[in-house]
């Protein structure tokens, strides 16, 4: 089992949101929290390495966004955004994936996922397109 090491404790600056990201390639995840640790409205509390512990960091942080990959070992993305909603039914959950089936993307928005994007889209849109789920202004 791959484990992700605990996130340095960091205060949120007043009104930002916290963020979940969930991906099972490390460096995907630290290259999104550094996209996201640059954005005032944005501050990630954690990340989890597949679904399983996304659900267990989920429960235990209760974060504003969990930002979700589909294509992970041990539970999915779709398996798993239902069983985030369980433990922290505030949580919006923004599907972040290479995997460009229309059918999974369809499928996730039908599982709640309020967004559905690409990865490799610029910095700017994706930061547009969190706060967009969110309901931040840009």
């Amino acid at each position: 089992m791959q484990t992700t090491a605990a996130m340095p404790t960091v205060e949120p600056s007043v009104g930002s949101r916290t963020v979940l990201i969930v991906d099972d390639v490390e460096e995907s995840r630290d290259l999104l929290m550094w996209q996201l640790e640059r954005d005032s409205q944005l501050h990630v509390i954690g990340q989890a390495a597949d679904g399983q512990e996304a659900v267990a960091r989920a429960a235990e942080l209760q974060p504003d966004l969990v930002v979700l990959d589909l294509n992970m070992p041990r539970r999915d993305g779709l398996t798993t955004i239902p069983q985030l909603y369980n433990v922290a039914p505030r949580t919006r959950v923004v599907v972040l994936t290479s995997y460009n089936s229309q059918e999974a993307l369809h499928a996730a928005a039908d599982l709640g996922a309020v967004k559905c994007l690409l990865k490799g889209m610029r910095r700017a849109d994706l930061l547009s397109a969190l706060h967009r789920a969110l309901g931040l202004a840009d």
